[in-house]
């Protein structure tokens, strides 16, 4: 199918969605109500954070557990359990000074014990060990207040991951080691020390939170939130509009977009998700170990088409991985238009000097949206420049086995889901030799020694210019190897009541206690 063709389809069918989405009868103005009421795909089944995933299970979680630092609507560091700290010149000694007010929901004070208990356990999780087991080395507490962070090696960017809530949080160890097992699967079980605590949990169905009275900072605004599972997002934006929510913790879909917007009741707050949609290819065995088979393919693609059949529209074309303003971000934007502009004719010629003219090229990817139609512009690009291509969807659990981890593909789309805004996340995860594989270098890529050094050193860099000098030779190798394309970041966005008061840039971070009433 042409690609005009396969997006005029798409463009059909979000406009015939978009008319199922009538404007809803306005909420009339009132008093701030008593409680908000947050719409989300999902919630948690446990409040065990070292040994629960972290997605939209997060929301919950982080309501009620606090980190050691957060971050504000300009993306800098600011307190949380820490008042204050220090990073040695190496980059490796992190010092935390506590706050001396922060209590438990139990009473019991936050001490540094909790906190190196609580690295500890992030070193051993399922789910964030892969962060935590190579980076911490050992953790010191010279005092009740005071919790010293060594490193095994340098890293700037260890702040980000102590910063999200996906990667990390503080919990009470006492609590932990008396219950055991048991331990956050019930509203008796749950100890944090965050802004909120947890008062009903109807597991898969809604979460009710109160305002921590004995929190040690400022008092959230909105003393109650009720949180409830929409996993379907267009029925959530009609609830939005009716106002039985007051705001959805999850992207606004395309066909409701205009809806949305033109409501004088709802607000929207877009930005540029971390997540990174991208074509990998087997650099290592098949047609695409020759890097001119994947300049051939960088060539072949328009990266607006897939913007518009993966996230109908909304998205940023990217030139390489972190390329959103990520700290250390060289901001080489068009570089890959540069060496890469769409052209078929010189695409075609490589695939012919190569010697793969008609052949078969399988494109592996998931089977659910939006992969299988990504796909099918890849496939497309490819038919045009003389390979026969066609798509194998694959399920989900499979894929992550046999592509992601053993590399059983010659090309595959995927997304690289960074939650951090630091480029070494996305850069040493996908780029490093001890990447390679199911930790995040699906293309099996090796790189030099000198190669896998500028991303070490870039990792520890404390100068904030000379690291940018590492990250431009890091990017630069990677245009030149052509390892895999960035295709785009798509739109992330949030949308709440216009009762609802904000400060912009805190929407994505997802704290209840962000919000109040106007």
């Amino acid at each position: 199918m042409k690609v005009k063709k396969l997006l005029a389809l798409a463009l059909s069918a979000a406009m015939a969605l978009s008319m199922t989405v009538m404007p809803a009868a306005p909420v009339s103005a009132s008093a701030p109500k008593e409680m908000m009421t947050i719409g989300t795909p999902a919630i948690t089944d446990s409040f065990n954070f070292f040994n629960t995933t972290n997605g939209y299970e997060t929301f919950s979680m982080s309501q009620v557990y606090d980190l050691l630092v957060q971050k504000n609507e300009n993306s800098e560091y600011i307190p949380a359990l820490a008042d204050s700290w220090e990073i040695d010149e190496s980059a490796q000694k992190f010092t935390f000074n506590l706050n001396p007010n922060a209590k438990w929901s139990t009473g019991d004070p936050v001490t540094s014990e909790d906190v190196a208990f609580s690295m500890e356990q992030l070193k051993a999780s399922d789910f964030v060990s892969y962060i935590y087991a190579p980076l911490l080395d050992s953790v010191e507490c010279p005092d009740e207040h005071t919790v010293i962070i060594n490193l095994t090696k340098p890293s700037v960017s260890f702040m980000e991951y102590l910063a999200n809530p996906y990667y990390s949080s503080i919990l009470s160890k006492k609590a932990y080691e008396e219950m055991g097992d048991s331990y956050g699967t019930s509203v008796d079980t749950i100890v944090g020390s965050g802004p909120y605590k947890v008062t009903e949990w109807n597991v898969g169905e809604s979460l009710t939170f109160e305002a921590n009275p004995d929190y040690y900072r400022d008092a959230p605004a909105i003393s109650k939130v009720k949180m409830v599972v929409m996993n379907d997002s267009n029925g959530a934006m009609m609830a939005l509009q009716t106002g039985e929510i007051d705001a959805y913790f999850d992207d606004v879909p395309g066909v409701s977009r205009g809806t949305i917007e033109g409501s004088d009741q709802i607000s929207i707050y877009d930005w540029t998700s971390t997540i990174l949609f991208c074509v990998f290819f087997n650099t290592q065995n098949g047609m695409f170990s020759d890097v001119n088979m994947r300049k051939a393919v960088a060539m072949s693609m328009n990266k607006d088409d897939y913007i518009i059949v993966g996230n109908e529209g909304f998205g940023t074309p990217a030139d390489y991985p972190g390329d959103r303003g990520d700290i250390g971000d060289p901001e080489l934007h068009g570089i890959y238009d540069e060496n890469y502009a769409t052209n078929l004719d010189e695409a075609k010629k490589l695939v012919e000097e190569a010697g793969h003219a008609g052949e078969e090229v399988v494109i592996k990817t998931y089977s659910t949206d939006p992969y299988p139609a990504l796909a099918t512009v890849l496939q497309n690009s490819l038919s045009q420049i003389g390979l026969n291509a066609r798509v194998e969807q694959i399920e989900r659990a499979t894929f992550i086995d046999t592509v992601l981890g053993k590399g059983d593909f010659d090309i595959q789309i995927c997304r690289w889901a960074a939650a951090t805004e630091d480029m070494d996340e996305i850069i040493y995860g996908s780029l490093h030799t001890d990447s390679i594989g199911s930790p995040g270098n699906w293309s099996f890529y090796q790189p030099t020694p000198e190669m896998d050094k500028l991303i070490t050193d870039a990792a520890g860099e404390v100068d904030p210019a000379a690291r940018k000098d590492l990250y431009k030779q890091v990017i630069e190798n990677y245009i030149n190897d052509m390892v895999y394309v960035s295709i785009y970041y798509p739109t992330s966005s949030r949308a709440y009541s216009s009762a609802l008061q904000i400060t912009d840039g805190l929407q994505k971070y997802d704290y209840f206690a962000n919000y109040s009433w106007k």
